[in-house]
């Protein structure tokens, strides 16, 4: 039945779309330092690049992961840099206010996320695992795809909306000593991680 691949797709998305590691850092930072929007719109794009990988997967685009797998080096190198950036400027910001953000920054939030997803070509291989964990069925027309596809990005918005509203409603209970410790282990996670996804490529050989 269609709603199989609907189902199927939910499934791998709750594996395949977690908001782990750096970006669910970035989102829980975004969250309580600007408010629920911030965090969606890190969650959004984050997603987006998850669906693209998901995409060059299920409509078999080898030419696409391909490539992401030939210039996984220097992907993960600009990745891993972009992360340690983003920790450390996170680490700046350790004593500031929680304060609402101003609504133009966030395409920021989301461009930062989504281009931190798509510098990741392991991602590939995070699908390839969640689709054998949850044994989703041969996609053999447009519709089967289109469903599965959907199943997947409804499954990671779920998972960014539980994100955003369970820290958004600690939010305003956060005092400036707590935030200031939150957003240090953040910044140190961040960099270590950056600094793990650039050795990464080079630990796997």
């Amino acid at each position: 039945m269609f709603y199989n691949y609907l189902v199927k797709g939910l499934g791998i998305g709750m594996i395949f779309g977690a908001p782990f590691g750096a970006i669910g850092a970035l989102g829980i930072e975004r969250t309580v330092a600007h408010g629920r929007k911030a965090g969606m719109a890190t969650g959004v794009g984050a997603g987006l690049g998850d669906v693209i990988y998901a995409i060059i997967c299920v409509l078999g685009s080898s030419l696409v992961s391909d490539l992401l797998i030939r210039f996984n080096i220097p992907l993960s190198i600009l990745g891993g840099v972009i992360v340690i950036a983003l920790g450390y400027t996170t680490y700046k910001n350790k004593s500031m206010k929680v304060k609402d953000t101003k609504p133009n920054q966030n395409w920021i939030y989301f461009g930062s996320s989504f281009a931190l997803v798509m510098m990741n070509p392991s991602m590939i291989l995070l699908y390839v695992f969640a689709q054998s964990f949850v044994g989703a069925p041969k996609v053999d027309s447009l519709l089967k795809a289109g469903l599965l596809l959907a199943g997947i990005f409804g499954a990671i918005v779920l998972w960014w909306l539980a994100l955003c509203l369970i820290v958004g409603a600690f939010r305003k209970k956060i005092t400036d000593r707590t935030y200031g410790i939150i957003n240090t282990c953040l910044s140190v996670f961040l960099m270590l991680f950056g600094v793990f996804v650039i050795l990464r490529p080079f630990l796997l050989r």
